[in-house]
C-alpha cells in the first residue's frame, strides 16, 4: 500500500477507534443517565417508570408502538407529562407553544382528557414564508394536525404569533414551550409563561442547550438557559434540567446534547 494511502487508512482507523471507544463509554453511561433522570423526576414527586407504563398504553393504542427515542420527535418530555398525569396536582388548563403536527397536543389530551388545551403556532403561510418547518411542507403539517387534533372539543387551536400572549390574562397549570428557541421570541415566551403559570404549575421548555458552538433564532440556541438563569437569579423561579434523550448517540457530544427544563415559579 502506498505510504499516502497507508497514512489515510491509519488516520481513519484512529479516528473511528476513538469514536467507537467514546461510543462504548457513553453506552455504559446510559443506565446512569436513566437513574439520574428518575431521581430528578422524584424531585417533583413523579415516578418515571409509572409514567412510562401509562404512556406506552396510550402510544400502543393510538400509534401501534411503544415509546422509543427513535420514533420521530418522541423524547423524555412525554414521559414527564405522563408521570405528571398520575400526580394528585390538578391540571385543568394547558398551554402549548409550537403545535407543529399536533402529535404532542394529542398525547397531552389523552393523558389529561378533562383538561382544556390551548395550542398556539404561527399561521401556516407565515411559517412557510419564514421557512420555520423546513423539514416538512406546510400542507403536510396542516393535514397531520387535522388527523391528530381535529374535532376534539377540549383542544383550542390558535394560529398567531406567541408574542400575542403578552396581553393574555388566563392562567395555566401546565405550559409546554416548543416554539422558537432563540432570542428574542424565546425570551418573550418564557417571560409570558412565568406570568401566566399557576403557582403550583409547571413550565416545560424543550431543546435546552448548555453547550453550543453556533446559534440561530429558531432551532439551536442557548437563549432558553440564559433566560431561565436570569429569572432564577432574580428569585422568581427554580428549574431543573433533564436529558431530552438518554441514548449514547444523543449524548456523545455536549454541543449536540439537548436538555428539557422543568420550571416552577417561586411564590412571592
Amino acid at each position: 500500500m502506498p505510504y499516502t494511502l497507508k497514512r489515510m487508512s491509519d488516520s481513519v482507523k484512529y479516528r473511528s477507534s476513538g469514536f467507537l471507544a467514546k461510543l462504548s463509554y457513553f453506552v455504559g453511561k446510559e443506565e446512569e443517565r436513566k437513574k439520574s433522570q428518575e431521581i430528578t423526576f422524584k424531585k417533583f414527586s413523579l415516578d418515571r417508570q409509572l409514567g412510562l407504563s401509562k404512556l406506552n398504553r396510550i402510544l400502543e393504542s393510538e400509534f401501534g408502538k411503544s415509546y422509543s427515542e427513535k420514533n420521530g420527535m418522541w423524547s423524555e418530555h412525554l414521559l414527564f407529562f405522563a408521570a405528571l398525569s398520575l400526580n394528585p396536582i390538578k391540571i385543568d388548563r394547558i398551554l402549548e407553544i409550537g403545535t407543529h403536527k399536533g402529535e404532542t397536543t394529542r398525547i397531552l389530551h389523552l393523558l389529561f382528557p378533562l383538561s382544556k388545551i390551548t395550542t398556539m403556532d404561527l399561521p401556516p403561510a407565515l411559517a412557510k414564508e419564514l421557512d420555520i418547518y423546513s423539514y416538512g411542507e406546510s400542507n403536510e403539517i396542516i393535514e397531520a394536525r387535522k388527523q391528530n387534533i381535529g374535532g376534539i372539543n377540549e383542544i383550542y387551536e390558535v394560529q398567531r404569533d406567541s408574542c400575542n400572549l403578552t396581553i393574555e390574562e388566563n392562567k395555566y397549570d401546565l405550559i409546554w414551550l416548543d416554539g422558537a428557541h432563540g432570542h428574542p421570541v424565546c425570551c418573550v415566551d418564557i417571560t409570558n409563561a412565568v406570568r401566566l403559570i399557576e403557582h403550583k404549575g409547571f413550565i416545560v421548555c424543550d431543546d435546552v442547550y448548555t453547550t453550543l458552538r453556533n446559534s440561530d433564532s429558531f432551532y439551536d440556541s442557548k437563549a432558553t438557559l440564559q433566560v431561565l438563569e436570569a429569572f432564577k437569579k432574580s428569585h422568581l423561579i427554580d428549574f431543573s434540567l433533564i436529558n431530552k434523550r438518554l441514548s449514547a448517540r444523543s449524548n456523545i457530544y455536549k454541543s449536540q446534547s439537548k436538555k428539557i427544563a422543568v420550571v416552577q415559579r417561586f411564590v412571592v
